[in-house]
Order: structure tokens, then sequence, then C-alpha cells
């Protein structure tokens, strides 16, 4: 009896651990994160999705609005990478809600976003949480938005905001919101020393971790330096040399 037990313990792990995979979304079927005909492996179509610990899943460019649906019961994905243009939405259908993805990297325009279905909904993060921004830009901002679910508690873990910003174009000033949720009880700590600002020397920026209106927001703000045109320039230190030579004649 217990050999046979035993035996049968050991089928079901070998069967979660083959399970373990990586995921490459194709939309063949509809927005469904759950339904395994929207998920290829290895080139092939597959009776699964991702599910397990060690699961990576991969949501390309453009492609639309995906949800997973009760997504503490799936949640434990390791990796979750979304595509420019891609929006994840992640639903609660509970009233308390673990999510136990370890990291997730968001493209430029991409979003993910958290939601639920039931009143009075926490989220509550299971583990340490990686959020990797691909070059966020001002023209296709990239949105980690949790402002859809009552609370988002952080169980004493880490958010780690990583990633970097592309100055490329920017003009005046301005905000680049990087994520944004409502909290009333134990908010998860904020780790953006990992994250790129360094940029080009002709923009100075800076982060910006407020809380208005009961909805925190962390961002980074941006302020593009006036540089004198080249011909300015000259002018101006021509000007300064003559000045310089009048002095020293009158001494």
């Amino acid at each position: 009896m217990k050999k046979s037990l035993l035996l049968t313990l050991s089928g079901i792990f070998l069967c979660m651990t083959a399970q373990a995979a990586d995921y490459v979304w194709t939309g063949n079927a509809d927005n469904q994160w759950s339904n395994s005909k929207n998920w290829s492996v290895d080139g092939g179509s597959t009776s699964y999705y991702p599910q397990s610990g060690k699961d990576n899943a991969f949501i390309g460019t453009d492609a639309g609005t995906i949800r997973w649906e009760d997504c503490s019961f799936w949640g434990d994905t390791e990796n979750v990478t979304i595509g420019s243009g891609s929006t994840l939405i992640c639903n609660a259908t509970n009233r308390d809600t673990n999510f136990n993805v370890a990291s997730i990297t968001l493209g430029s325009g991409s979003a993910l976003q958290f939601t639920s279905t039931s009143t009075n909904s926490d989220f509550a993060l299971a583990r340490d949480l990686t959020v990797n921004y691909d070059e966020v830009t001002v023209a296709q901002q990239t949105y980690f938005d949790a402002t859809g679910v009552t609370q988002w508690w952080g169980n004493s873990h880490t958010v780690y905001l990583t990633g970097s910003l592309d100055t490329t174009g920017l003009t005046g000033s301005g905000t680049i919101d990087l994520l944004a949720f409502k909290t009333f009880g134990d908010a998860p700590t904020f780790d953006y020393t990992g994250f790129d600002i360094t940029g080009d020397s002709s923009v100075a920026l800076s982060f910006s971790d407020v809380t208005e209106g009961g909805v925190r927001k962390i961002a980074v703000n941006y302020t593009v330096l006036t540089v004198p045109e080249p011909t300015t320039a000259t002018l101006s230190l021509l000007a300064l040399a003559a000045l310089c030579s009048r002095r020293r004649r009158k001494a």
C-alpha cells in the first residue's frame, strides 16, 4: 500500500515537473490566459498553459489584451514577459488573492493591470517581485497599474523596479509614471536603485514617490536642460574674449 502510494506521488511529481516549460503566446483561440490553445511550447501545440513555479510566459508585441482570471490559482509562473503594445490584466475572482510571480518584464508601451470582480478585494504578494521596464519612453509609456483592487498588500516583500528610460526626443518637462496602486495596509517596500536614470546629460531625471487620494505613484520626473545653439555659444565666447582684452589694455 505504501509503495503504491509512493509511486503515485512520484508520478504526480514527475508530471508536475515535466509541465514546466517556456510558453509563447499565440492567441489562436481567444484572450484567456488559461486556454491552452493560446500557447505553444517549442513551436508546437500544448495541452497546458503557464501554471508552475518553473514556467516562463512570453507575450509578444501587439498581442492585444490578455486576461488572467483568478491569477492566484495559477500564479506560480516564474517569469512573465509582456511585449510592446500588449496588455495583461490579472483579475482576482476571490476576496484575497496571492500573486506569486517572481519577475515581470514590460516592453515599451505595454501594460500590466490588476483588477477584481469581487467587492473589497485585496491583492497580496506571495514573494519578492522584480518589475523590469524595457526602455520606457514618453511616447509609449509603460504601466503597472494596481488601482483596480481595493488594497495591494506587500506582506513584508520587496518590489524591485529595474530597467531604463529612453530620453530620445524628450522636450520640456514632465512625468513618466511607472507604477500606481491603492494601499491602506502593509504596502510593499520599493527598491528602484536598479532603475537606470542616468540618461543623456542634457536631461535632468529624478524619481517621484508620492501618495495622492489614497493612490501611491512611483514615476520618473524629467526636465530637458536648455543647451545654447553653437552660433550663440560662439558669439558669447567672442564677446567675453573682447571684454577681457579691453580690460587688459586699460590696465
